[in-house]
């Protein structure tokens, strides 16, 4: 059974940024951000995540902010730390073991990686070709690659050796060992990169959230399936499968504990919660 209700009794509050948008670094209560598109949770220190605003990718500590990488100027240059340039960060994620951030340089057209110890950004895959080609490294072409998460194993775990992201309108799948860029076709669905969120459960699952629907996608069977929005039309309803209506949503998060997922429902200003079959997390 499929249950979408819209929370209730929500507390946001603001720790860092002001409503005017400029580049500082300093205790967190006095930050600014300019156009923060990204998020990435720290995998050791629960109080810490990096980011991903203009052009640069910052950490957060729980008490202050500090560049990891990148400059408030857009551009493109691998380098150390502030020598290094972004232009449109969409992707943020670090491997469980917290030595490198991998980020979706979007208009860059590539995927790069932060090495933490060091600061030194590098490109993993990209040319900087707006095309759609598979290729290994910089062989492959991404167009204005987006969102990105880690595959995990039935294990639970995550495998940091596959990464998967929205590019060129398509689901693209890259091997962090090999550095392959491979294409994953999906039947009857199309992909918008401006419109399309990732994440995955703990059984491998791919959750996505393609216009106004909800998907689960198992890459080892090939197989997709629809589990909530019903015809894709925008809307506001709380219900069970395609009973269920959004308003182009974008975000969202998985919550293995509670079998779950977590929705932006971005046009309709809430966050919902997805209750979804427990066999996609065992």
């Amino acid at each position: 059974m499929l249950l979408v209700v819209a929370s209730a009794a929500v507390e946001a509050v603001t720790i860092g940024g002001s409503l005017t948008g400029h580049f500082t670094a300093a205790p967190v209560h006095n930050t600014r951000f300019a156009h923060p598109r990204v998020i990435c949770a720290d995998p050791i220190n629960s109080n810490g995540w990096w980011i991903g605003d203009s052009g640069s990718v910052r950490y957060c500590d729980g008490k202050s902010v500090t560049l990891t990488a990148g400059d408030q100027n857009p551009g493109f240059a691998s380098g150390f730390g502030a020598d290094a340039r972004f232009d449109d960060i969409q992707g943020l994620v670090c491997n469980r073991d917290r030595t490198q951030l991998f980020v979706s340089d979007s208009r860059n057209h590539r995927l790069r990686t932060i090495k933490l110890a060091s600061g030194q950004v590098l490109i993993v895959a990209g040319n900087g070709k707006s095309k759609s080609v598979d290729g290994v490294g910089k062989a492959a072409s991404l167009h204005y690659p987006g969102c990105l998460v880690f595959e995990r194993s039935p294990r639970h775990e995550s495998t940091d050796s596959i990464l998967w992201l929205v590019s060129n309108d398509s689901l693209r799948r890259f091997d962090t060992v090999s550095g392959a860029v491979t294409t994953q076709t999906l039947h009857q669905v199309r992909i918008s990169r401006a419109e399309t969120s990732i994440g995955c459960t703990s059984n491998g699952v791919l959750i996505l959230i393609i216009l106004n629907k909800l998907y689960s996608f198992d890459p080892r069977a090939d197989v997709l399936l629809k589990v909530a929005g019903g015809t894709g039309y925008p809307g506001f309803k709380d219900g069970s499968g395609g009973a269920a209506r959004f308003h182009r949503p974008f975000g969202v998060a998985v919550a293995d504990r509670e079998r779950c997922v977590f929705v932006a429902d971005t046009f309709n200003h809430r966050i919902r919660r997805v209750t979804l079959p427990s066999h996609l997390f065992q």
